[in-house]
């Protein structure tokens, strides 16, 4: 009795040996040189005392081999193989017992541990547990509530202390604490947060060492003493998973001690949320009776409601939900999530190599400036679900809602990014703010921010506050700044910033426009500018940058001088396709370059102004005075920019000019632009006030309800295929290098003299003087009466030689055209052959089918074009230039925030309308309930009878467009 059954494998065996005295008689039981006694059935296998010392083996068979042993090393028995009980039963048997496993356990082997006092099964792959769990008058596991093991917390608890402590499983009911618990080594496990409720009220409070909470609310309120939870000394840990806290009392916390010497403890929460109250999780440092040096790890919230600690350092897994003032960690490393309260500079400063920020939706309020003062920080939100609200500041020329680098420009930062999200400026008078501001530093970025003045009047000069500033360092440049696809907004009323996208180094107002380092490398692309006080792009001190694809709109509303771009001091810069509309201001300038001279700024030079598009009457607007207003009074620095392709349009009621050039601006080019009066006219379309200014180009502008097309005081001016004044006769090295083409009349204002340029190769110009009387050289004459209709002028210069030049006003065509070398073939001079059309009606809609965009009004054609059913036909084979833009507004607000659209043109040359090549172009809207505009401009050869038509559709997104009447022009210019 009382024996063990060792290494057992596979099956339970036993040995069960039956010698019978009487034998079949064909068997034997043969004991070799050993003595066979028979005594009292007992039979006897080696000598005496053999067992003791050598071991004995039993073998049933030769072949087989099986045996049976005595380990006498051991002193147990071996058998070599499996046995079967048939279904018989092993009496008073004890398993083998271990100090520890077996190294080499196979499945099914089975050891009672001597050490731990539990059974286990070796699964194949791991030892398992197989202790049997007693009723639950003996375990450790208990059930708590009406009608259950016990029915109070603190009569499951008493019973578990007898155990050392076990798990409680809470039923889905209140339970009710009004007195000291004591739940030392206990788990809590609630059916979840919504069912189960732990109430602590009066003199309730839980003692707690190493205790866990799971799947409940606690409820704290009107407690005795400040804390709902005591940890007892030597507690190493707490932990709560799923657990909702309602602590009502401010003066009150869910933690604390009361131990004579506070101590150190693990504090977890995982899945956590304090739903309601006014109390903390923990009392401050100073206040409570923790070791300042425990530790508090949180993961997973529950929800958007913090978990108050005060100036606790706090380790945050992702979405962790905490607001503390303390050292922030995380896990993994760099990564944290902010929820609305959560102290998000403290989040900032947590990062000190960099890291990513995540603003979760809904309005994280701030009344002091968000200082970023590390490198490498990305803060993402959720677009304009995510909110950052800047109010009761306490305002400054240098404060805004966000800092990037200090405020002084003496510590820039590099490689910030902040991206989609929502910041809101509330604020008066001296408390007036910038919404994002950065001062030096590179690589920082804005990209989908929108930057909204709920309320306030921003100042002006040097106490102007803007949407967004970049500035330069007080020793350093800003290199490589990006603000893309954001939009900077006022609130109506007398509720706006003073500038929107203000990028600077102009040291007028030292380190608060900037100082004097410089901008390198800038790029301001697909931003949104509406509704403010003065100007809505401020350029100044930036070189080698570009500012792409913009809009601003309603510039002016403080009623004064606006711009829609100020630019200053800088070189090669690219400012292509931005659009300026809706001036609230009749004195406003749509781009001003060096308008006027504080001080610093001296140069804009070898930059580029292309394509652009300026309706100071669009939006409701009151019209521009000045569309570009290139130079000052005393400026000695614009030189060698061009202004192409612009589109000038929307005159104010004062006296207005589309581009005015003032001072000593030289060697310009303004060719290709359209400019359109309004409801006013311009009063002159292109303005060379001074006489200082010298060789500047003007060619190919197109003029439309202009009273004056061209002024022009300054020296050397070249007007292409137009005209030229000065006070000599040209010469033969006046030629094509100087920018003068065939056709060029020259007027020598000295002896009202004037000539034609009848050949124009590099030191051998040919100009024909045009005599008083009407005629030049010695060929031809003016028919001055034009006897008959349809009768041709021609101006024809002879050189004796054969080698003709014809100047032609062709009255069938009713357009000027020139041919060369005596040939019969003329062409149409540059400024005649155009159509211009466009849509009077609009309304289309433009989705995902495609359509054809009307053209149903000309404005100006002359014969080489016919416009029927939306469609042009071209009459004249040659090389033409087409200019189309398309304006829409999008229309449906259940839409995607992002949209794109394309507009293409098509040809017919016989066969049906096929695409053009290189005739696609894709626009994208950025914004709901907005309007937008698409442009291309492509140029190709077309044959006599051709048919171009424009179509248009949407490619992506959900949102649809409506195209604007008026805002669809069509023009088509012969260039060869």
């Amino acid at each position: 009795m009382g024996n063990r059954i060792k290494s057992i494998i596979g099956k339970l065996l036993t040995l069960v040996l039956l010698l019978s005295v009487s034998q079949p008689a064909h068997a034997r039981l043969l004991f070799v040189d050993d003595v066979f006694v028979n005594d009292s059935e007992t039979y006897e296998i080696g000598s005496n005392d053999d067992a003791a010392t050598t071991p004995l083996t039993l073998q049933f068979g030769g072949t087989n081999g099986e045996t049976l042993t005595w380990d006498n090393s051991n002193s147990w028995f071996d058998i070599s193989d499996d046995f079967s009980l048939e279904q018989n039963q092993l009496k008073n048997v004890a398993i083998d017992n271990l100090a520890s496993a077996p190294l080499t356990p196979v499945a099914g082997q089975i050891y009672h541990d001597t050490g731990d006092t539990n059974t286990y099964i070796y699964t194949g792959a791991i030892w398992e547990d197989i202790t049997p769990i007693a009723s639950s008058t003996n375990t450790k596991v208990i059930t708590v509530g009406t009608g259950l093991d016990y029915t109070t917390i603190a009569a499951g608890a008493t019973y578990l202390n007898t155990l050392s402590g076990g798990i409680i499983l809470l039923s889905a009911e209140t339970h009710a604490v009004s007195a000291a618990v004591d739940l030392t080594n206990i788990w809590m496990i609630g059916k979840d947060a919504t069912k189960t409720t732990i109430q602590i009220s009066g003199s309730g409070q839980m003692d707690s060492f190493d205790t866990k909470f799971t799947g409940l609310t606690m409820d704290i309120n009107a407690i005795t003493d400040t804390m709902a939870i005591d940890v007892q000394s030597g507690s190493s840990s707490l932990h709560f998973a799923q657990v909702d806290f309602d602590i009502l009392d401010s003066g009150d916390s869910l933690i604390d001690s009361n131990a004579v010497s506070a101590p150190t403890s693990s504090l977890t929460f995982i899945g956590c949320n304090e739903t309601a109250g006014s109390g903390t999780i923990l009392k401050t440092i100073a206040t409570g009776n923790l070791n300042a040096s425990s530790t508090i790890f949180i993961s997973s919230a529950r929800g958007n409601n913090l978990l108050l600690m005060d100036d606790w350092g706090v380790t945050i897994e992702g979405a962790g939900n905490v607001y503390t003032t303390g050292t922030i960690t995380t896990v993994p490393a760099n990564t944290i999530f902010v929820y609305p309260g959560m102290y998000l500079q403290g989040a900032v400063n947590s990062l000190p190599s960099g890291g990513s920020i995540t603003i979760l939706p809904g309005t994280h309020s701030i009344t002091a400036p968000i200082v970023i003062t590390n490198d490498n920080i990305e803060i993402a939100g959720y677009g304009d679900s995510s909110v950052i609200s800047a109010s009761g500041f306490t305002g400054g020329d240098t404060v805004a809602a966000i800092q990037i680098g200090a405020a002084d420009g003496t510590a820039p930062v590099n490689g910030v990014a902040i991206r989609d999200l929502k910041v809101e400026v509330t604020g008066t008078g001296g408390s007036d703010i910038h919404g994002i501001r950065a001062a030096g530093g590179s690589d920082n970025i804005l990209d989908h921010i929108t930057v909204q003045k709920v309320s306030g009047t921003s100042g002006t000069g040097a106490t102007a506050r803007m949407g967004i500033q970049f500035i330069d360092g007080t020793a350093t440049q800003l290199t490589r700044p990006v603000i893309t696809n954001s939009v900077i907004l006022g609130n109506g009323g007398s509720n706006y910033f003073t500038d929107g996208i203000h990028l600077t180094s102009d040291g007028t107002f030292t380190g608060v426009w900037g100082n004097d380092q410089g901008v390198l490398n800038a790029l301001i692309e697909g931003n949104v500018v509406d509704y403010v006080r003065e100007t809505t792009y401020v350029f100044v001190g930036v070189d080698d940058s570009s500012l792409f694809n913009n809009r601003s709109s309603r510039m002016g509303a403080g009623g004064g001088t606006a711009y829609g771009v100020f630019m200053g001091n800088a070189t090669n810069v690219n400012m292509s396709g931005n659009v300026f509309v809706g001036s609230l201001s009749t004195t406003s300038i749509a781009v001003g370059i060096e308008p006027f001279n504080p001080g610093v700024l001296k140069e804009v030079t070898d930059s580029l102004f292309n394509n652009n598009v300026i309706d100071g009457e669009g939006a409701s607007g009151l019209g521009f005075a000045v569309g570009f207003q290139i130079g000052n009074a005393t400026n000695a620095g614009v030189h060698r920019n061009s202004f192409q392709n612009n589109t000038i349009r929307g005159a104010s009621v004062a006296t207005t000019t589309a581009i005015t050039v003032r001072g000593n601006a030289d060697t310009n080019t303004f060719s290709n632009n359209d400019i359109y009066g309004g409801s006013n006219a311009w009063d002159t379309g292109v303005h060379l006030q001074a006489s200082t200014q010298d060789g500047n180009l003007v060619r190919g502008n197109r003029y439309t309800n202009v009273t004056t097309w061209l002024t022009d005081v300054g020296t050397a001016t070249k007007n292409g295929v137009s005209q030229h004044r000065a006070t000599t006769d040209p010469t033969i090295n006046d030629d094509i290098g100087d920018g003068y083409g065939i056709g060029t009349i020259w007027i020598n204002t000295s002896t009202d003299e004037s000539f034609i340029m009848a050949a124009s190769g590099l030191g051998a110009a040919v100009w024909n003087h045009i005599v008083n009387d009407g005629t030049y050289g010695t060929i031809f004459t003016l028919d001055e009466d034009n006897a008959g209709a349809g009768v041709n002028l021609d101006l024809v210069a002879n050189q004796g030689s054969g080698n003709d030049g014809t100047i032609r006003y062709n009255a069938a065509n009713t357009r000027w055209e020139i041919s060369n070398n005596g040939s019969a073939t003329f062409n149409a001079i540059q400024g005649a052959n155009i159509f211009f059309g466009y849509d009077a009606t609009g309304g289309q809609t433009i989705n995902a089918t495609e359509i054809t965009i009307n053209i149903d009004t000309t404005d100006f054609a002359d014969a080489n074009y016919s416009l029927a059913t939306d469609q042009v036909t071209i009459n004249e084979t040659g090389v033409y230039q087409i200019t189309l833009d398309v304006g829409a507004e999008t229309t449906n607000l259940g839409g995607s925030t992002v949209a794109g659209w394309i507009i293409k043109l098509q040809e017919n040359v016989g066969a049906g309308f096929v695409d053009i090549a290189n005739s696609v172009t894709g626009c994208i809207a950025i914004e709901l309930s907005n309007t937008y505009s698409c442009n291309l401009t492509i140029a190709r050869s077309f044959a006599a009878t051709d048919i171009i038509r424009v179509r248009a559709d949407r490619v992506n997104g959900t949102t649809n467009f409506r195209t604007l009447a008026d805002n669809t022009r069509l023009i088509i210019e012969k260039i060869r």
